[in-house]
């Protein structure tokens, strides 16, 4: 059995709406992300398996949950992200007062 080699990860305190399945969108904080997926800090009701949906610079992220924790969530993308939208998540971004406060 051979070990795959995990994906380079970054800090991040990029603030994103995030939408779980049908359900409307929440506000999460990234804690960290990588090409291949990020963990989120946020008063999320993410549950494992459940399909998440995303936007960076113009356009849709898809994932899956795979863990959950009570700080946060894990979420794997379906396809990595690209050279760019990574570089954007590593950056620190707070959204406004007016949109955290729906």
């Amino acid at each position: 059995m051979g070990f795959e080699q995990r994906a380079s990860r970054w800090p991040s305190s990029w603030q994103m709406f995030i939408s779980f399945g049908d359900r409307t969108e929440t506000i999460v904080e990234v804690r960290n992300v990588s090409a291949s997926g990020m963990k989120c800090a946020g008063q999320a009701e993410a549950r494992p398996g459940e399909r998440v949906q995303f936007g960076i610079m113009g356009q849709k992220v898809t994932g899956f949950v795979v863990r959950q924790s009570a700080d946060g969530f894990a979420i794997s993308f379906l396809r990595p992200l690209s050279d760019a939208q990574l570089h954007c998540l590593r950056q620190f971004r707070r959204l406004p007062a007016a949109a955290r406060q729906g």
